[in-house]
């Protein structure tokens, strides 16, 4: 599914942000990940869990599964799409709308055929020169979304709670009534 596809099916409403960043115009917002085996680190960035979080907190959502999965979109924009390079900008989108919340992460690298590797994934095939973790993750959940564009260099990830149980955490009891009362 397109970006476009996604935000129509959460009813789109707003950003939360809508910028391009980079590790060397806002170090702020990024930093050196804690990974096993990622030699030289100090030149390896990617967005830090505060400014993840604080995206998330201002479209409602305090539990950290959707940001688990949007972490992992931009881990892999940042390490396979700009391979590192921290003169290289990340375009960041996330917005919400009545049913759910959508993302998109558009890294300037030179791609990947996802068409081929989502069909390893799914035929048993190898589909990832890497630890692949990022593909396991994205196929768990049903209410969750993953795509590509483009060369492959674009991202989009969708998120729609489902159920009561999944509204109330994410908009809390009392928006719960108010988008259950807007429908």
């Amino acid at each position: 599914m397109a970006f476009d596809g996604m935000k129509e099916e959460i009813g789109f409403v707003k950003y939360a942000v809508d910028e391009s960043i980079s590790p060397k115009d806002n170090p702020d917002k990024f930093w050196v990940p804690d990974i096993e085996g990622l030699e030289n680190r100090r030149d390896k960035k990617c967005l830090n869990w505060k400014y993840i979080s604080n995206i998330f907190t201002k479209v409602g959502i305090y539990f950290d599964e959707p940001k688990n999965y949007f972490n992992e979109q931009q881990y892999n924009s940042c390490m396979h799409g700009n391979k590192w390079d921290i003169n290289l900008p990340l375009s960041v989108k996330l917005g919400f709308g009545r049913k759910g919340i959508a993302s998109q992460i558009i890294d300037a690298g030179e791609g990947f055929d996802f068409v081929t590797t989502v069909k390893n994934f799914y035929g048993g095939g190898r589909y990832s020169s890497h630890r692949g973790r990022g593909f396991v993750r994205f196929g768990m959940e049903e209410n969750y979304v993953v795509s590509w564009e483009g060369k492959g260099n674009i991202a989009n990830f969708m998120f729609k709670p489902k159920g009561r149980r999944d509204l109330e955490l994410w908009l809390g009891e009392l928006n719960y009534q108010l988008l259950k009362n807007s429908s």
